[in-house]
């Protein structure tokens, strides 16, 4: 197909390349950012990405969250080729997030050429194809895609797509079978990045329909042949997901999707409706951005509403007006039809998501609201100055936007910090916001005081719109105890466990902070709580520890022999048992018990300090020095041992002396 332009402008090479150029050099400086939000889930605490490159059969077996801190969580996703890219970086540069950014920003590049290649050839135009691409190139809706590296799922879906569609459109002009081959075969890569690209599946025939309205039926008959690896991903993706169980009950709920509590037809429309709205208003004009929408940033609405019914009636006039364009062959009618099919399956109206809205959910559908403004525009009977007037005054306001948010990114702190204001009513942003604030000020202890305060003000905050946030009581609690506030985190877990006594994370906070004010009583029964729910050996541990501190010996030493049997290879065990049997006066068997840590854990130095001091308070002056010089051997430091050692010497040539 001859691709057309109306202007020379369209043929200078460098303004050719513009919005190419520009899209790369907008998230160039992403380079001096870290990793932010959902990163730890896929990155940095993902045990199998951590791996590398020898991970690759495992990620590709195991549903996309699988490896997050080693806990085989499942979040009934599958999309593995991010991830499997993010071992490769892991094997490569060790996962440098300045690395990892600028080949974000690169990937960014290489999608918008695969999008001019697929515009062009699908409409034959090079004028407003390159204003739409200019505009999604800027578009501030795709700062969270491009700058935050776990949304490279969306990123990948996307280009192979474009990639996909550009082999496409080749066959329909040349019909040779090799570029529905290797059409299907970018799209199966399509839908390895993210499952979302299941809904490319009807932008096919609106491509054949719109490049050629007389199509034949064989034509018809190979583009539905594009099912077969839709239905080749389905079947693998069944596979694998049957594997590996329940699907985590943290993944839906309400403070993710308030749709999932509602049992009212009309309450859900409404509420697809008004996001629908916001959607409207984010494409349009971008302002207040936001990483989060989750309860109660957007409550349960009625048809009676005005965000729903203005979301309605644009969503009904849109629908109906693109019908009537497509059937004309029209690129706007295709552009508003694109919209529609690539939005639906995170509209949360057919199907409800782990998510009511989000920025990056308009990442793909931005590309039909692209297409079809500038389509307009091109077409609207005004001058050429009145048009491209209005197509610089969007690129000029996206630009700035844009540019404007991208710093948001930066890190955790300055993310949350930033869009919480522009969501107050989110119990999430508030518990972001005021987790950030504390983990910030353990870096930056000039600013502790004030960075906490906003912390307990945040939390307070998500609290008070989710009285039920048992993450954002807990977090408060961590506040105080960080602040070293004991009585204020003790007050704060102990009102959490009352009121939420399964929670297990705030059990042993409150266990903790007992034991940090040595109330080793209730520290005692908080631990043994959380242990009979969660066994662990480092509350087990603690749980000795309390007991021991109340004298209470005979259950210090069957729950350190408990602790022995559970870690035999670790010596903290061996040298508390030995501790508590040397306080009730049975040395022989501390004797025993440190010299077997001594030699399962040599490189403790207690454990031979406190089997020398065994020695010494029984006398045997001679024996004790051996232990000291091991314990020096592996800390020469240890200033204890240094002196018993010199009382040990002393003592023993006196006693050979005599």
């Amino acid at each position: 197909m001859k691709v057309r332009s109306t202007s020379a402008f369209f043929d200078k090479p460098l303004l050719y390349w513009l919005p190419i150029v520009l899209g790369c050099l907008l998230y160039a400086g992403t380079y001096e950012h870290g990793f932010v939000l959902d990163d730890n889930l896929v990155i940095t605490r993902n045990v199998h990405v951590q791996e590398g490159v020898s991970s690759i059969p495992t990620l590709l077996t195991t549903n996309y969250a699988h490896g997050h801190q080693g806990l085989a969580f499942n979040d009934g996703l599958y999309r593995p080729l991010s991830l499997v890219s993010f071992a490769i970086e892991q094997s490569i540069h060790n996962l440098n997030p300045g690395v990892s950014h600028l080949l974000q920003a690169l990937l960014y590049g290489l999608l918008l050429v695969a999008l001019r290649a697929w515009l062009e050839a699908l409409f034959g135009r090079k004028d407003w194809v390159w204003w739409a691409l200019l505009l999604f190139a800027l578009h501030p809706v795709h700062v969270e895609v491009v700058a935050n590296l776990k949304s490279r799922d969306e990123l990948f879906a996307l280009l192979f797509f474009a990639l996909s569609a550009r082999q496409f459109v080749l066959w329909v002009d040349m019909q040779e079978w090799k570029h529905l081959l290797f059409s299907a075969g970018l799209f199966l890569l399509a839908l390895f990045s993210k499952e979302s690209a299941i809904t490319f599946l009807a932008v096919y025939p609106m491509m054949l329909w719109h490049l050629n309205k007389n199509a034949s039926k064989r034509s018809w008959m190979l583009t539905a042949s594009l099912l077969l690896p839709a239905a080749f991903f389905l079947g693998v993706r069944s596979l694998v997901l049957t594997q590996m169980g329940e699907v985590d009950s943290g993944v839906t709920g309400m403070l993710q999707n308030v749709l999932t509590t509602s049992d009212s037809i009309a309450e859900r429309i409404a509420t697809a409706a008004s996001i629908q709205w916001l959607y409207f208003e984010k494409l349009s004009f971008p302002f207040q951005l936001s990483s989060d929408y989750s309860f109660n940033a957007i409550p349960l609405a009625q048809l009676t509403d005005l965000p729903a019914l203005l979301g309605l009636i644009v969503t009904v006039v849109l629908l109906v007006l693109a019908v009537k364009l497509v059937r004309e062959r029209s690129a706007i009618g295709f552009g508003i039809s694109f919209y529609f099919v690539t939005i639906s399956v995170v509209a949360n109206l057919l199907i409800l998501i782990g998510a009511m809205a989000a920025e990056r959910f308009l990442f793909t559908p931005s590309l039909g609201w692209c297409i079809a403004l500038t389509a307009f525009l091109s077409e609207w009977k005004a001058s050429t100055k009145a048009r491209t007037f209005a197509l610089g005054g969007f690129t000029l306001l996206f630009l700035v936007i844009s540019f404007n948010r991208i710093p948001d990114w930066k890190d955790e702190y300055t993310l949350f910090a930033e869009d919480v204001k522009y969501v107050d009513e989110s119990a999430r942003a508030h518990y972001n916001a005021g987790s950030a604030a504390n983990d910030r000020a353990k870096t930056h202890p000039q600013q502790a005081v004030a960075l906490r305060s906003d912390a307990v003000k945040h939390l307070r905050r998500a609290i008070s719109i989710w009285p039920d946030y048992q993450d954002a009581y807990n977090n408060l609690g961590v506040v105080h105890l960080d602040a070293g506030d004991l009585s204020a985190a003790y007050s704060s877990f102990k009102l959490l466990t009352e009121k939420f006594p399964g929670y297990t994370k705030g059990l042993y906070n409150f266990g903790y902070t007992c034991y940090r004010m040595q109330r080793y009583g209730e520290a005692e029964m908080a631990m043994e709580r959380y242990f009979d729910m969660k066994p662990n050996n480092d509350v087990l541990y603690l749980i000795a520890e309390c007991e021991g501190y109340q004298n209470k010996f005979d259950e210090a030493r069957a729950h350190l022999q408990q602790l022995l049997e559970r870690e035999p290879n670790q010596g903290r065990g061996y040298l508390k048992l030995g501790m508590a049997h040397a306080i009730t006066g049975n040395l022989q068997a501390a004797e025993e018990v440190l010299i077997r840590g001594c030699n399962v854990a040599p490189q403790e130095p207690e454990l031979f300090f406190n089997l020398s001091l065994l020695y010494f308070n029984s006398k045997r002056y001679g024996a004790a020095i051996s232990p000291l010089q091991q314990a020096l051997a592996v800390n020469p430091q240890h200033q204890r041992a240094q002196q018993l050692l010199q009382q040990a010497r002393a003592m023993s040539a006196q006693t050979m002396s005599q």
